[in-house]
């Protein structure tokens, strides 16, 4: 399981979870790594799961006083960088043939942080 993070400037933040992830653990991650990444001024983008509507997670949000998109559309590949960088790691990844977790797990770091953030690169990869 991996949770990811991009800012608009490109920097980006990989984080290796937990098998299952529920409302508890993912607490845990913003408070271990996107608090420290991210600053008062930016936005915080999340879809629409579960443990991220979760009543103590939106608490835990608000009280570190990073602003919250809250109506922003689940999985919105058009508006949301993330969706798309998933679907260009996920066709980089099927070039290799791993032989165990461990070797994915630094595959996916390299992919992850040699994917190219500029709007006009999603824009070739999605053939438009």
């Amino acid at each position: 399981m991996i949770w990811e993070a991009i800012k608009s400037d490109g920097s980006r933040l990989l984080v290796k979870c937990p098998t299952k992830v529920d409302a508890v653990a993912y607490r845990e991650i913003l408070k271990d790594h996107l608090f420290s990444f991210c600053q008062e001024s930016e936005f915080l983008i999340q879809d629409n799961a579960p443990i991220h509507k979760a009543k103590t997670t939106m608490k835990l949000i608000e009280d570190s006083k990073i602003c919250y998109m809250s109506d922003w559309p689940s999985q919105s590949p058009d508006l949301n960088i993330i969706e798309n960088m998933w679907s260009v790691l996920k066709s980089n990844l099927w070039k290799y043939n791993t032989k165990n977790i461990n070797e994915l797990w630094s595959l996916y770091q390299e992919e992850w942080m040699s994917i190219d953030t500029s709007p006009l690169y999603f824009l070739r990869y999605r053939g438009v």
